[in-house]
């Protein structure tokens, strides 16, 4: 079965090239491998406190681990991007893979902590290598009006690693050892090197460092990605402890309840990628962070203690956090219509980052204020977040202010001709 390939994938000459699966299979490989990745961070997430007593370090310092695999994928994406700009998509990503693969692989055997960090470096550099350009593939694969969802659909293989990664972690951490779980999250990585190669050869505009810089001095851009990093310091400040702080009250439900939150993630995610194709990305993201808001600062604080209603504000919690992502890419894109990959690379640089931010700020509440502080840290940078959009430009004419996003440049047939 074949389909019809949007003209933006190419083959070397510049001819379109027919794909080997349809569009939305592609899309399905491409969503593997973010699970692969997603599912790094959250299996430690679920497994802190076994990583901990295991090489001897407290549950804060092991939460580091999430903070070096941030900042590496932060300062290697654009480095990496520039480095193997010309590369066909479908090796660079496969590279990325396997990269993370060997990364995840060595955790799996790590004695000691700054071993164990040295691996998350790994795993950190070849998911900055894959995460990109698994956005601006998609964005390759599919038109204008299908991007939203395309975008929803490749990071919701971080949401579905939401999802399985917390009860995974806890449950077959019992059964085999947190080693063992670091050695499934290896073989997904494999899984996505391997996948990759059944894409059709994607070819996009080599953007050097003096492109890039160009774009993030854009004030569109600069400002999105700050309100990117700060939402998602929030999201993960307290993500990243969760399995810590609920398990007094959870107990023995703590799996279930971290799946419950998994899957509010997961709904808030898919609901996002088609309303932001419907109304833009503003009204989705101002309610995600008006929710964040209420859930993070006043209701999990008051129900910390009190397993049934953790039942009911963590899924919410899960909704909104889900929401949050795929409207910030969708502005990303709209704020440099010209250089979408550039600004996608960009923005899986702030996620990360902010992904650090959110983990070193978390550990240090977690152990100096306690944790029923994470809340409330969580909920003054969801603020922030919202403040900073404030300084975006906003004109009738900005593709992102009226909730349409231009095609990419290049979104005409390239042929023999054309190309030269």
């Amino acid at each position: 079965m074949t389909c019809r390939l949007e003209p933006r994938a190419v083959g070397g000459r510049g001819r379109p090239v027919r794909p080997r699966l349809p569009t939305g299979a592609l899309l399905g490989l491409l969503t593997i491998g973010t699970f692969a990745v997603g599912a790094d961070s959250f299996v430690l997430a679920g497994m802190l406190s076994p990583i901990a007593s295991d090489l001897s370090v407290s549950v804060a310092a092991a939460g580091q681990l999430t903070t070096a695999f941030a900042v590496t994928y932060a300062v290697a994406a654009p480095a990496l991007a520039v480095l193997l700009g010309n590369g066909d998509r479908r090796f660079v990503l496969a590279a990325g893979g396997a990269l993370f693969a060997l990364g995840a692989a060595l955790q799996a055997s790590s004695t000691s902590m700054p071993f164990m960090l040295v691996a998350q470096v790994l795993a950190g550099a070849g998911a900055a290598l894959y995460v990109s350009n698994a956005t601006a593939t998609a964005g390759a694969l599919v038109p204008e009006a299908r991007r939203g969802r395309a975008l929803a659909m490749v990071y919701g293989g971080f949401t579905v690693a939401t999802l399985a990664g917390g009860p995974l972690g806890l449950v077959a951490a019992q059964a085999v050892g947190w080693r063992g779980v670091l050695g499934v999250v290896a073989a997904f990585g494999v899984a996505a090197a391997l996948g990759t190669l059944a894409l059709p050869a994607v070819h996009l505009p080599k953007a050097t460092m003096a492109r890039r810089v160009g774009v993030l001095g854009r004030r569109a851009v600069l400002v999105t990605l700050l309100v990117t990093m700060l939402a998602q310091a929030a999201v993960m400040g307290a993500q990243v402890y969760l399995p810590t702080i609920l398990t007094p009250a959870a107990g023995p439900l703590l799996p279930v309840l971290l799946a419950a939150t998994g899957g509010g993630i997961v709904v808030g995610t898919w609901a996002s990628g088609r309303l932001v194709d419907r109304t833009g990305p503003d009204p989705i993201r101002y309610a995600a962070f008006a929710g964040l808001t209420l859930v993070l600062g006043a209701a999990i604080p008051v129900v910390l203690g009190h397993v049934g209603w953790l039942f009911v504000v963590m899924p919410v919690f899960g909704l909104f956090a889900g929401m949050v992502l795929v409207p910030q890419q969708h502005r990303l894109v709209a704020a440099a219509p010209d250089s979408p990959a550039v600004a996608l690379g960009w923005g899986s640089s702030a996620i990360y980052l902010g992904a650090a931010v959110g983990s070193v700020a978390g550990g240090a509440v977690l152990a100096g204020a306690g944790p029923v502080w994470l809340g409330p840290l969580a909920a003054g940078l969801v603020v922030l977040a919202l403040l900073a959009t404030r300084l975006e430009p906003r004109t009738p004419r900005d593709p992102a202010f009226v909730g349409r996003t231009p095609p990419f440049p290049d979104n005409r047939p390239r042929t023999a001709r054309s190309s030269r």
